[in-house]
């Protein structure tokens, strides 16, 4: 039995849309793990043709976007077109002038089936999407679709301004952030991938996820330059990767530390107190390190992007108008890209990523809630607080919060300093963390001991190519009955929480699941995209089930990948590992209810 493709675009149209599906993922997981892009693929027909349906959408069957909802889309298209300032612009050139209305109807269709897909009523909430530009395909416009989580996208936060003026009727976009970078790379890397022959057939033409990235933070870097001073040219696609050079330089052996702020040079925020008789051009990369060593926290080598001015400081500063930036060089390759305090994309050895904070707040006071049922929203507020302080400090140190603080600091007598019973503050913390030990405190951040040499067994969960603080904290939690969490801060800023709390689940998904699993198999034909997304589902919550559940799951997997198997026996098959209990799964801990998200002392109040 073959598989029919009914809204047939091109023969590769399937391979090149599963081929996305994992290329996405791959690159947007790098960004951050909560993504869970989704990929599809429309055709707008623009030629007769007698054969072919006027939309068509990849994949066609059991998908929450049909054809249906572009109805009418070229018209929209055209209508879109005539709102753009570009559309007053003629030229004499006959060719210049077609390829110019060309140009402009692509990106109609482009806008026409964003418009359309945002207005769909089954458009899955949270979601957004965004279309590659429209490349021809035999009689096809075909454009990729990209679905990101709008949830996940805000939380980094972006600048405003998305678009840059170069006449009266030209404008440029420019990236917002290093996701919306990634964005438009990745989808100017989809739409060269549809230029070539047979698009899809050659599942390693596109390029790797590293590779995007970096096209991502230059198209940032590029962007930035543009708005730190319009008048500068020739410069703005390389200065991602003069940054690079500057950082990967010594100077006398001396690792590159210091601030570089970007401004143009009459800006008013800038107070130089250094001028250079003759400016410094940032791509003479050892001569831009050797002066990074005058940098400090005080001054700034001032840059226009294209030259070094001198040292100055920055006077006060509106933020709305996002034409004032910094490099700041942290260390050997390392350097990050700040707007108003705010990091926009750290680099290490020449790739991007999104800042991230040492350790998660929300997380934490969830885990705690969890791991301390009695415990109160004031507590966990002073608990974080008390870490926020112990990340901080230069130095590794390691807070260790134990339901049975006060006789465990009784039992570890002969290798601790105790102390009277005393409730901790951040200031104080910090007066007791110099000395090698853990800091002993209870729920309610009560200290009882200080300097706490930590014993406990051997275990399977130890790493050797981790610190003895790490490893004895782990030894330590893995050996106590009762509920303990404790925080290992290393001398390089990295921080540990043990244990490491997976997230909670609501058992209802698990068993909607299997409920949804049950009634596909009584379904005609197997819908196999849904039968796919339930797996999936289950698959990613294997740590959850329970012995009952495994046993479900697997009979009725086992069924339904036989009848699969009958109805369509050349398909190709998923070799499925059979779900089995995880002997670290605790229900009380994993499974969502009040006292796991609420302290016991807050019911009622948060």
């Amino acid at each position: 039995m073959t598989h029919t493709v009914t809204h047939f675009m091109w023969g590769y149209q399937v391979h090149f849309r599963i081929e996305h599906e994992g290329h996405s993922h791959s690159l947007f997981q790098l960004l951050d793990k909560r993504f869970h892009p989704e990929v599809f693929v429309v055709g707008v027909r623009i030629e007769e043709h007698a054969n072919r349906y006027p939309v068509c959408v990849e994949p066609e069957d059991d998908f929450w976007l049909t054809p249906d909802a572009f109805e009418g889309v070229l018209r929209t298209a055209v209508e879109i077109v005539s709102t753009y300032p570009e559309s007053r612009m003629f030229h004499t050139h006959p060719m210049a002038q077609k390829q110019l209305e060309e140009s402009l109807f692509k990106r109609g269709v482009q806008d026409a089936v964003s418009k359309m897909i945002s207005e769909c009523p089954s458009k899955p909430d949270g979601m957004r999407y965004y279309p590659s530009f429209p490349v021809k395909l035999d009689c096809f416009l075909v454009s990729l679709v990209l679905g990101l989580q709008e949830e996940v996208v805000a939380s980094h936060g972006s600048l405003s301004v998305d678009r840059v003026p170069i006449h009266d009727c030209r404008s440029c976009e420019v990236a917002t952030s290093l996701i919306d970078a990634a964005i438009h790379a990745y989808l100017d890397d989809v739409a060269s991938e549809l230029l070539k022959p047979d698009p899809g057939a050659d599942l390693s033409a596109s390029k790797s996820p590293g590779e995007i990235l970096r096209a991502a933070g230059n198209l940032l870097m590029t962007g930035i330059a543009y708005k730190t001073d319009p008048g500068v040219t020739g410069y703005w696609g390389t200065i991602f990767d003069a940054w690079n050079r500057i950082s990967s330089l010594k100077y006398e052996r001396a690792i590159g530390k210091g601030r570089v702020v970007l401004a143009r040079q009459d800006h008013p925020a800038i107070a130089p107190e250094i001028t250079f008789a003759q400016p410094v051009k940032v791509h003479d990369s050892r001569a831009a390190r050797k002066l990074l060593q005058l940098a400090s926290k005080d001054l700034a080598l001032h840059s226009n992007v294209m030259y070094l001015f001198g040292l100055a400081k920055i006077g006060n500063y509106l933020a709305a108008q996002e034409d004032l930036y910094e490099v700041n060089f942290l260390d050997h390759h390392l350097w990050e890209l700040a707007h108003a305090g705010h990091v926009l994309m750290r680099v290490q050895f020449g790739q991007p990523s999104l800042p991230a904070p040492a350790f998660d707040e929300k997380k934490m006071r969830k885990d705690l809630a969890r791991i301390f049922p009695q415990i109160t929203s004031h507590q966990r507020d002073l608990l974080v607080c008390l870490v926020n302080e112990a990340v901080g400090e230069k130095h590794g140190t390691m807070l260790v919060i134990a339901e049975d603080a006060a006789n465990e600091a009784k039992r570890l007598v002969n290798q601790a300093t105790l102390v009277a019973p005393r409730l901790l503050r951040a200031d104080l913390l910090r007066q007791l963390t110099p000395i090698d030990g853990a800091v002993l405190v209870d729920p309610s951040g009560t200290c009882h001991a200080i300097g706490v040499i930590l014993d406990g067994m051997a275990t399977q969960k130890g790493n050797p190519a981790r610190g003895a603080r790490f490893n004895s904290a782990v030894r330590y939690i893995e050996t106590q009955k009762k509920a303990c969490l404790a925080v290992i801060v290393s001398e390089d800023g990295g921080v540990d929480i043990i244990p490491e709390l997976r997230p909670a689940v609501r058992r209802s998904t698990i068993e909607n699941a299997l409920d949804e699993l049950e009634a596909l198999m009584r379904s005609e034909p197997l819908k196999v995209r849904h039968y796919g997304r339930v797996t999936e589902l289950l698959e990613e919550r294997r740590f959850y089930l329970l012995p009952e559940h495994c046993d479900r799951a697997n009979q009725l997997i086992a069924a339904a990948e036989e009848r699969l198997a009958k109805d369509n026996p050349e398909a190709p098959r998923i070799i499925r590992r059979q779900f089995e209990p995880d002997p670290d799964f605790a229900p009380g801990l994993y499974y969502e209810h009040e006292s796991t998200l609420v302290g016991a002392g807050d019911k009622g109040h948060e």
